[in-house]
């Protein structure tokens, strides 16, 4: 698994009714290789499927203690989350993920300003992913990652392959 940089994300887009969107946030790139023997996988007998666990987001309490996001910001970052979890993907083409935290407000200064708050807030959310080999649809191994993200930085934590 190979990542990429940080990324910062700041763009216009549209939502889902046409209406301008402002997308602030963070990603991350993956590029996910089999390799068998040291040498590449590029074979359509090959899959990858991915598996994404995702705890509750986590933000700083009034206390200054740590704990649950408000419901209202749990939905924000479920809605700005792109995931191809259940996927499968052949080894056939280059597979990618990303990673990534992302909020939208229709202005970019109301963007701005909820950016500001999950900073000030100290909001935080962490998946474990887990990418799944196959060969002709029986499951070799798996690697996971563990992701975590705030709306300015993306950490990656890569842990072992497991052979089946």
């Amino acid at each position: 698994i190979a990542v990429g940089e940080n990324t910062t994300i700041n763009e216009q887009t549209t939502d889902q009714q046409g209406q301008p969107v402002t997308v602030i946030g963070a990603k991350r790139d993956l590029q996910i290789t089999v390799y068998n023997n040291g040498k590449e996988v590029n074979d359509p007998n090959v899959t990858v499927s991915e598996t994404v666990k995702s705890d509750t987001p986590q933000m700083t309490q009034r206390d200054g203690s740590r704990g649950d996001a408000t419901p209202g910001i749990q939905a924000a970052i479920s809605a700005g989350a792109k995931d191809s979890s259940g996927k499968e993907f052949s080894t056939a083409k280059p597979i990618r993920d990303t990673q990534q935290m992302a909020i939208g407000a229709s202005t970019p200064e109301a963007a701005q300003r909820n950016a500001a708050r999950f900073d000030a807030l100290n909001v935080t959310s962490r998946d474990t992913v887990t990418f799944t080999v196959k060969v002709k649809g029986k499951e070799v191994g798996s690697r996971s990652i563990v992701s975590t993200k705030s709306i300015r930085n993306i950490e990656i934590q890569k842990n072992r392959y497991m052979k089946k």
